[in-house]
């Protein structure tokens, strides 16, 4: 049995950053779109605080997450425990993308780049624009 949560305590927060990937599923609202699923990892991944997350971007596929992002703001990310005991996290929130110049992001205007997104934004050469979601439920399973 899991559990369901509105927020992300530390015991899910360890679990989190010790995962090296994980995935972002999101989906337009037009019934005969099609689900976008992508694998994401490396050291792109933050929870800002228990109620927020954000991850850096990296090419490397289209622009779906963009653009359903920009359409209707649903966004889940899951982690999976590839090693030891058996867990799946689903963060299921609402999602937008940071831009430069967005206060949040910096560098650009004299702006301030909020430390907790994730590092790497200014080094990676392949990076795109952060994204950040707000939880509504956080759900794991099987039972921690």
């Amino acid at each position: 049995m899991g559990q369901v949560s509105d927020a992300i305590d530390e015991r899910t927060a360890a679990f989190i950053r010790a995962q090296r990937m994980f995935f972002v599923a999101t989906a337009p609202l037009d019934a005969n779109g099609r689900v976008n699923l992508s694998p994401k990892g490396l050291d792109t991944f933050a929870v800002l605080d228990p109620k927020t997350v954000a991850y850096l971007d990296l090419t490397g596929s289209g622009v779906e997450t963009i653009a359903h992002l920009r359409e209707n703001a649903r966004i889940t990310i899951c982690f999976a425990a590839f090693e030891g005991a058996p867990k799946i996290l689903r963060l299921y929130g609402r999602g937008t993308v940071l831009v430069a110049g967005d206060p949040a992001v910096g560098g650009a205007q004299g702006t301030r780049r909020d430390s907790r997104i994730p590092r790497g934004a200014e080094q990676r050469e392949h990076r795109r624009a952060p994204r950040v979601a707000w939880l509504r439920e956080v759900n794991t399973a099987p039972r921690a």
